[in-house]
């Protein structure tokens, strides 16, 4: 499990480490909101190709060798990252790293493979954990590499990414070393000419899997266009630094990480999605009412916790859906619409923001209850033989 949460951690620290930089990108490259909003966004749109492309893979010939490859070209491209002279390099290189990190969703696959029934919603928890750290760690050595200084000229926008190349390496070495393969190869898919559009559209059909897709998507577009513009209202309104943005993402990460490991053990998968949406719901209305760093911890602690056991509910519901040698394909799916809520959410929310600051953060709130509200009616009337 360890090569796992690392392998996960490292791909959503690439993800996230650019955010902290975004206003002194703009700067720099002399680009306007909305091209900063499609910055964003190309990472997240080539890791939904690479998502499905890698999760099927790893279920044709294995998890180890899809696990560790992309990660040894990724750190390679974060290398050339660092030293992009244009905006157009510069959404190029972010476009190979998103599909690079595809292979994520060999990482759920891989839980997947190894857990229990007993110990599965644990585990998923683990890896997830891993998932949210990456996503808030990324930002926290992106602010903490680059500097404390709201001057363009004073911040330094290549180390971030040449320690996310070397942080990447390690991770392909540890991988190689030590990770043990986790689909045998009688368990693998038997035909290999089999064409995957017949191998999805069962999976399109089945009510639970779509609906599942649903909610991870929206959870993806809430939390991506979150980290971008609340580092945008933290730096306008409480003239946070991009490392003071950093270290803000750190403990928002410690916090996820507490949680994760701890509060799934006490809830069921679907109380904790029920929960989970109330409670970002609410975290959301409250930024309207931080006036002070304090209230700023209060909110963060409800919305890590909310975080904390949607993710993993989300996993283990999945998990049971397939068979073994489909995991690879379902996760890579699943994490094909995160990638595409990872898309829309700065997009969505740079509209929202655009129009209103405190509009935005009550819309997505009436978002997120209107899902909890969803959430309940469907395990209430589509799944009356397991309640609550």
């Amino acid at each position: 499990m360890f090569i796992l949460f690392l392998v996960t951690l490292v791909d959503m620290i690439g993800f996230g480490i650019i955010f902290p930089l975004l206003p002194m990108i703009k700067i720099k490259f002399a680009i306007n909101d909305l091209q900063l909003g499609y910055l964003a966004s190309s990472f997240a749109f080539f890791g939904l190709i690479g998502s499905i492309f890698f999760g099927y893979l790893s279920d044709l010939i294995g998890r180890k060798i899809v696990l560790y490859v992309p990660v040894f070209l990724v750190a390679l491209a974060y290398i050339y990252t660092a030293y992009a002279n244009t905006f157009v390099e510069l959404i190029i290189l972010r476009s190979v790293c998103g599909f690079l990190t595809g292979n994520l969703s060999v990482s759920f696959a891989s839980c997947a493979d190894l857990s229990t029934p007993q110990n599965k919603l644990n585990n998923m928890g683990i890896v997830g954990a891993a998932f949210g750290i990456g996503f808030i760690l990324g930002p926290f050595l992106g602010g903490i590499t680059a500097g404390n200084s709201n001057d363009a000229n004073l911040v330094n926008l290549e180390i971030p990414f040449l320690v996310a190349a070397f942080v990447s390496l390690l991770s392909g070495i540890i991988a190689v070393l030590f990770f043990k393969e986790t689909l045998l190869k009688e368990e693998r898919v038997n035909d290999k000419n089999q064409n995957i559009i017949k191998l999805v559209l069962p999976l399109i059909m089945n009510k639970s899997f779509l609906f599942f897709m649903f909610l991870g998507t929206v959870v993806s577009i809430v939390f991506a266009g979150l980290e971008v513009y609340f580092g945008l209202w933290l730096n306008t309104l409480m003239s946070f630094t991009p490392q003071e943005i950093g270290l803000y993402w750190a403990s928002f990460a410690v916090a996820m990480t507490v949680f994760q490991m701890t509060l799934n053990r006490f809830l069921s998968p679907k109380l904790a999605l029920v929960l989970g949406f109330f409670g970002l719901s609410v975290a959301l209305l409250g930024i309207l009412l931080i006036t002070n760093i304090w209230f700023l911890v209060v909110i963060t602690l409800l919305m890590t916790m909310s975080m904390s056991v949607i993710l993993p509910s989300l996993n283990t519901n999945l998990s049971n859906i397939g068979a073994k040698n489909q995991q690879g394909l379902i996760f890579g799916i699943n994490q094909s619409f995160g990638s595409l809520g990872r898309i829309l959410g700065p997009y969505v929310l740079g509209i929202l923001y655009n129009i209103n600051t405190n509009f935005t953060w009550i819309a997505v709130a009436m978002v997120c209850l209107l899902v909890a509200l969803i959430v309940l009616r469907y395990f209430k009337h589509e799944h009356i033989d397991n309640p609550l």
